[in-house]
């Protein structure tokens, strides 16, 4: 389905405001203690499994809300969207950003090539413990640290330039200067043809994506994932990138 314009995207989807904001003090008014208060009776809950996969992300988004982003984790149909989006099935190294409690992670390594290479790199310990005891695979290998600094560690792996990163970071809630800082360390580590992939709640990340690619689009609208999400396709040119302006045109199934 193809939609014009901003306008006919909003009446079709109200729930998304695509609108770009104003920059304004986005910091957390809740502690983790508080917010769990208002969600659910976080000390009865304290007894449930780690290797639950909704509770350890939960337990995620409590710690650091404002990083992780959501409350539970993607849908198998984002997750579906997102992996046929990166085409990992055609790259030699595959890179995750935010891989939280291993939704997207599984998926990725499913269809990865045998000789290729994949790096997680998660900023949660928790979230990152958890992945490296869960997962088993000789291709991958998980990092705890930031976005904003994977060239330094995928450099102390051997690896200077990927063919894909896959993010599930939230970028437009993060502060806006880390986000940029983000996107740079992305532009710096996909080689010339690489691509960016990610999933958003609201289209006013747009703008910031085409700040530092080219060649940005969005692949698939997906309604089946609380929230529903847009996902974000950006191609890294053989041309140094400019910004251009934002495209009104929008692609949804």
């Amino acid at each position: 389905m193809e939609l014009a314009d901003s306008a006919s995207f909003t009446g079709f989807f109200p729930a998304l405001n695509i609108s770009r904001p104003p920059d304004r003090d986005r910091s957390n008014t809740l502690s983790a203690d508080k917010l769990g208060s208002l969600l659910l009776d976080y000390r009865a809950l304290r007894t449930i499994p780690e290797n639950v996969a909704w509770w350890t992300f939960l337990r995620g988004f409590l710690r650091a809300p404002r990083s992780v982003g959501a409350i539970v984790p993607s849908s198998p149909w984002l997750v579906e969207a997102l992996v046929e989006a990166a085409r990992v099935e055609h790259a030699a190294t595959v890179v995750e950003f935010g891989p939280g409690t291993g939704a997207v992670t599984g998926e990725i390594l499913r269809r990865l090539p045998a000789r290729a290479r994949f790096v997680a790199l998660e900023l949660d310990p928790h979230f990152a413990a958890s992945l490296r005891t869960r997962i088993t695979d000789s291709r991958a290998t998980i990092v705890t640290g930031c976005a904003v600094t994977a060239p330094q560690h995928l450099a102390k792996l051997g690896l200077h330039s990927v063919d894909c990163i896959v993010s599930s970071l939230p970028l437009t809630s993060l502060p806006r200067p880390v986000t940029h800082d983000v996107l740079r360390a992305t532009t710096s580590l996909l080689r010339p043809g690489g691509i960016f992939v990610t999933y958003q709640y609201s289209a006013v990340v747009r703008p910031l994506l085409e700040t530092h690619f080219r060649r940005t689009k969005v692949e698939r609208l997906v309604i089946r994932n609380l929230p529903p999400a847009l996902v974000f396709v950006c191609h890294k040119d053989i041309e140094t990138p400019h910004r251009r302006q934002p495209s009104l045109q929008l692609v949804s199934e």
